[in-house]
């Protein structure tokens, strides 16, 4: 009698599993039984006992039954609490707390994940705010001509980042050298450090302290320091968008005899950055730094680019776009524009 009811529980007990695993039907008519764990990226997650994790092109996946409430985000961009069940016609079903049911098909949920955890893009997000690491960029440029004409241009530009926590610091310089038949016509140095603080994904707090030179624009030495709040409107992998504004101080000594200026001043910018694709990265951002001077003493800087990968890594990159740096009140006899381009 004790073998009978042991025996009667274990399949009982099994019978109780099964009935709770979830399911995965696929296109061609099998099905994997397990415990779904997410949807994100075009693929399906589901731990099984037999195989471990599996990872599933969503493509070929026909339906999704839980026994578990889900989060369940579809294209339109709505999100629901519910399990997911599936009709005998093949239709998705996601069934709300409210015990509505909301008919949608596979093809148009976009993740699932755990109600109690955070969506599949913020997990990646945070993962992104929290590595700590170092990274490098360095770019150069180089071509001239001996002969009926002497000519030198020269360019290089670089940074190096260490991201730590909701920390990001930042080490930068340009410079830019050009000479013709014995005149030179370009020689810039420029360099900064430039750090952020992250209060959350969107909000955070920065500081920038720059130095340049550039003897052509009789420039001798300028040094700036600006610190504020900004704001990220869109951070995405593939799509950040940030602005931010500060206040600060400048100080601007010039060759020639020209008297130096101290300033109060103020700093507002938009910087973006988009992949379109996973070969082309475009760039761009436009500063605009204003002193209290007076009305027409101002600077406006906007840099656009375009960074393709020419090897698989990513390691090597082509970079083309150009700079526009415009001075509202230069010292005579400078121009007010200043154009730089770059490959």
């Amino acid at each position: 009698m004790l073998r009978y009811f042991g025996s009667t529980f274990l399949i009982l007990t099994a019978l109780a599993m099964t009935a709770r695993a979830d399911e995965v039907q696929l296109t061609d008519g099998s099905k994997i039984v397990g415990q779904v764990e997410q949807l994100a990226d075009g693929k399906v997650k589901i731990k099984t006992d037999f195989a471990g994790d599996l990872i599933i092109d969503a493509a070929k996946v026909k339906g999704i039954s839980t026994t578990q409430p889900m989060a369940v985000q579809v294209q339109s961009g709505e999100r629901y609490i519910g399990n997911l069940k599936v009709s005998p016609a093949g239709q998705q079903q996601v069934v709300r707390a409210q015990a509505a049911t909301q008919p949608v098909s596979v093809g148009q949920i976009t993740a699932v994940w755990p109600p109690d955890q955070p969506s599949p893009q913020e997990a990646a997000l945070q993962a992104k705010l929290h590595a700590k690491h170092w990274s490098f960029h360095l770019e150069a440029g180089l071509d001239g001509q001996t002969g009926n004409s002497e000519l030198v241009n020269l360019n290089a530009q670089g940074h190096a980042t260490y991201k730590a926590d909701e920390d990001s610091l930042r080490f930068y310089f340009l410079t830019r050298y050009s000479r013709s038949n014995g005149v030179t016509s370009a020689q810039q140095e420029l360099g900064g450090i430039d750090f952020e603080h992250d209060f959350n994904p969107r909000l955070f707090a920065f500081g920038n302290l720059e130095l340049e030179n550039n003897r052509v624009s009789g420039l001798a030495l300028r040094t700036t320091l600006v610190g504020g709040p900004g704001y990220y409107l869109v951070r995405d992998p593939d799509l950040s968008f940030k602005v931010r504004g500060g206040l600060g101080f400048e100080h601007d000594s010039y060759y020639g005899g020209t008297p130096a200026r101290d300033n109060a001043a103020a700093q507002l910018g938009e910087f973006l950055t988009w992949k379109p694709t996973s070969w082309l990265t475009f760039e761009h951002s436009i500063v605009y730094s204003p002193t209290f001077h007076q009305a027409g003493d101002y600077r406006v800087v906007m840099v656009n680019g375009l960074i393709v990968p020419l090897t698989s890594d990513k390691v090597w990159n082509l970079h083309v776009g150009m700079r526009n740096e415009y001075v509202g009140e230069p010292p005579p006899p400078y121009k007010r524009l200043d154009t730089f381009y770059f490959l």
